[in-house]
């Protein structure tokens, strides 16, 4: 009787009792991982004044080779991903050309909501090469890339 009790209640509780757990292990996986791109941000020292001035970090860093220096300038969560793009660049010889385009940007451009800001390099026929979408961290007042 006990045994069949026990599979009853396996049965009908056991995948609830799954779920619960579950849910409960990728909520505090989640909170842990916002929790620290939070405090990423809150120590995050990078970046310069003005959008203008951390495109110039970036160029610099670019045009020396140094593909974590310039993926420092990159908003805390692309960090990684951009460091192996920069590497990509200077491996294929590819930073003239992207630096050519970054030096295209004309920064009258528009602010867009939410503390960014957008730029865009347009070539003689007016079309759009490349974009930049710059961040202000609300904790330094520097001026991260979100996007390029």
């Amino acid at each position: 009787m006990i045994l069949l009790l026990a599979i009853v209640w396996g049965v009908v509780w056991g995948p609830q009792t799954f779920s619960f757990y579950w849910y409960e292990y990728l909520n505090r996986k989640h909170l842990a991982e916002f929790e620290a791109l939070e405090e990423a941000y809150r120590m995050d020292t990078n970046g310069g004044e003005t959008p203008e001035e951390t495109l110039d970090l970036f160029v610099v860093a670019l045009e020396t080779g140094d593909a974590g220096l310039a993926a420092s300038y990159f908003v805390p969560e692309k960090r990684g991903e951009m460091e192996k793009t920069v590497k990509n660049w200077i491996r294929n010889n590819r930073v003239e050309f992207i630096v050519s385009l970054l030096n295209k940007i004309v920064f009258d451009q528009k602010e867009i909501k939410d503390g960014r800001y957008l730029v865009e390099a347009v070539n003689d026929d007016k079309e759009v090469e490349l974009s930049v979408t710059f961040f202000k961290n609300p904790n330094s007042q520097k001026w991260l890339i979100e996007s390029l």
